[in-house]
């Protein structure tokens, strides 16, 4: 496990250590914040950042936002002196996992490094879940893709064949592979699986795209 420390105070390593050495982790200071970003692309374990409110010329709150959207699974403890309350709110709402003053207990950094390490490593575990499922349904052919759409929308079995100008017994064996190849035991576990992950609209609106790619590619291609 690694905790990256992006703080000015010059005692912060040192109080830092012995406490992640408790976790069985390693603590890797970074001298800035391009220094932390450098770093970051070759995570490859449950990890966390401690960082002060200002680091440098540069803020977490102008910094955290776009640091949470490039890496969602790292969680941030901001740990930082004369905290005001409506700062520390404004942290949090931008996805800092915890605000702490510095400095603070050996326990306090303790349980919040041990919350923020399990929390890093549920991420993970998520985000490859994630890109497991997305690659099955990318495994999927298009007429399966189009049979799941129109799945979605409530149309009976009859009524997709009659859509997509197949046979019924196609849109069958359609519906069975998208079952196989996605894990789940019927149409309904794979609505709850996509909503469960958070990529029901993605998907959704993906299987959309391809469907009118396929109407106007029946008629024809666009009209002008």
């Amino acid at each position: 496990m690694r905790v990256y420390l992006l703080n000015n105070a010059a005692e912060a390593e040192r109080i830092l250590r012995p406490v992640v050495v408790q976790l069985d982790g390693t603590l890797h200071p970074c001298e800035g914040l391009s220094a932390l970003l450098d770093q970051l692309p070759f995570r490859q374990e449950a990890d966390c950042l401690v960082t002060s409110v200002f680091v440098g010329k540069d803020c977490a709150i102008e910094f955290l936002p776009t640091l949470k959207r490039q890496h969602a699974d790292l969680p941030v403890i901001i740990w930082s002196a004369n905290l005001d309350v409506a700062t520390s709110v404004e942290l949090m709402r931008l996805g800092a996992h915890a605000v702490l003053e510095y400095p603070c207990s050996q326990p306090t950094l303790l349980l919040s490094l041990h919350q923020a390490l399990h929390e890093s490593e549920q991420l993970r575990i998520r985000c490859r879940r994630e890109d497991e499922i997305r690659g099955k349904l990318e495994s999927l052919t298009t007429g399966e893709r189009e049979v799941m759409q129109l799945l979605f929308k409530g149309m009976t079995n009859q009524e997709i064949a009659d859509r997509l100008v197949v046979s019924r017994r196609t849109v069958e064996a359609r519906r069975q592979r998208i079952v196989k190849v996605t894990g789940v035991p019927n149409l309904i576990g794979l609505v709850v699986l996509l909503a469960e992950y958070g990529l029901l609209a993605d998907t959704r609106a993906a299987v959309e795209s391809d469907l009118q790619s396929a109407e106007v590619a029946a008629l024809g291609g666009p009209s002008h």
